[in-house]
């Protein structure tokens, strides 16, 4: 068992003898995802070379001076390895459709679990009456209402009811309530929240370990702790009770990160950074051939 920081850079990276083997480990698993939902070769070129041109752009932007042109294709080309017929057609297919906001829903749920005007002396979710438009803290429509004045509190709650995260209590009385009856935003498998949270995770979660390993001095939480050699059962509870610690993380950080975010509301300054803080476990078994002839193997001494 060790303690694996990403921050330990001891290189400029991978070597370059070494880089396919590299790059083919890390992007393993999401091969494995797009084998599961049917995506084939020429959607993941497109994918990683409209990757490559939008952090060519984003690189240089980040250089230093002012009112330099537009990065001409050539120079994208030369930086990526992308051809320019290509970066065409890339300009052609318009903005992604996949949205990169955060999920109303997802916002009014964190909202209740974590503010503390939601919440009981003991910090769960209160239960709140369905209706009630005031400022108190006494109504879903408050809540909602708190959030945000651009979608209706009933469609928050029936895309609450459909992910099975609230009940209603004594529904169709003049004092219905809803209440809380699952502690984590988790959508199902194929709604297009889940696919937008496995994005803005994994992609935040890369962008960590891409900072750790530039050389600018940047400095992101990214550690982990593994162990091999366990039976399935062992794995089974291990995982089981990373849930239960993330609970004891996210609340206290999240009433923290709220009240940051509230005082910021108050700030002059320009609000254009984020933050994230995630904790990930897995437990699976140790299955991949040992004869696969496409995997690097050791060599003999």
């Amino acid at each position: 068992m060790t303690d694996s920081p990403s921050d330990a850079r001891e290189t400029d990276g991978p070597p370059e003898a070494s880089s396919v083997e590299w790059f083919a480990d890390l992007l393993e698993p999401l091969a494995a995802l797009a084998i599961a939902r049917g995506v084939g070769l020429q959607t993941l070129l497109d994918s990683l070379k409209l990757a490559l041109v939008r952090a060519a752009v984003a690189a240089d932007a980040r250089q230093p001076g002012t009112g330099r042109a537009r990065l001409s294709d050539s120079r994208v080309s030369m930086m990526t390895g992308v051809h320019r017929k290509d970066l065409r057609r890339l300009r052609q297919r318009g903005p992604s459709a996949l949205g990169r906001g955060h999920s109303v829903a997802n916002a009014v749920f964190t909202c209740w679990l974590s503010g503390a005007a939601w919440l009981d002396e003991a910090g769960e979710p209160r239960d709140l009456l369905r209706l009630g438009g005031g400022a108190a803290a006494d109504s879903f429509e408050a809540l909602v209402n708190s959030v945000t004045r651009d979608v209706h509190h009933r469609a928050v709650l029936d895309e609450l009811l459909r992910l099975r995260l609230v009940t209603l209590v004594g529904e169709g009385d003049s004092n219905e309530r809803v209440r809380v009856v699952q502690r984590a935003f988790v959508p199902a498998a194929d709604a297009p929240e889940a696919l937008e949270f496995a994005r803005s995770n994994l992609a935040d979660h890369v962008a960590a370990i891409t900072g750790n390993l530039d050389g600018e001095g940047r400095r992101f939480l990214e550690q982990a702790i593994f162990s091999d050699g366990l039976t399935a059962e062992t794995a089974r509870r291990f995982n089981l009770q990373t849930r239960e610690v993330w609970q004891q993380v996210f609340a206290r950080m999240m009433p923290m990160l709220q009240a940051l975010y509230e005082a910021d509301q108050q700030s002059d300054a320009a609000r254009d950074h984020r933050v994230r803080l995630g904790m990930y476990s897995y437990a699976g078994a140790d299955d991949r051939p040992v004869d696969d002839p496409y995997r690097q193997q050791p060599e003999q001494g």
